[in-house]
């Protein structure tokens, strides 16, 4: 699987970045949803490693020549969801 491809898998595991910053959790809990964020941003960060990229229904490689603003929005988003996952509190719950 090329750079390319393995981006396509950075946004479901940011979906799940996002769910997991949501949910309380222990120390454990932190460093997987640390995990789970620095993950997403490697993967979308394997794009800049790219030199082709499929993008039609043709299945045609074409060459990368730049990358654009809504790339590096994208990137941003990774980035702003690892530091928000590595600042969130790995203290557990306090009950009522």
């Amino acid at each position: 699987m090329g750079p390319a491809n393995q981006a396509w898998l950075a946004n479901p595991t940011l979906f799940l970045g996002w769910i997991s910053i949501l949910i309380p959790g222990n120390k454990w809990w932190w460093c997987l949803r640390v995990g789970i964020c620095l993950t997403a941003l490697a993967m979308s960060a394997s794009f800049l490693f790219a030199k082709t990229a499929v993008i039609s229904e043709a299945l045609v490689p074409s060459e990368i020549i730049s990358h654009g603003f809504s790339y590096w929005l994208w990137l941003a988003s990774m980035t702003a969801a690892f530091i928000a996952a590595f600042l969130k509190d790995p203290s557990p719950a306090k009950l009522r």
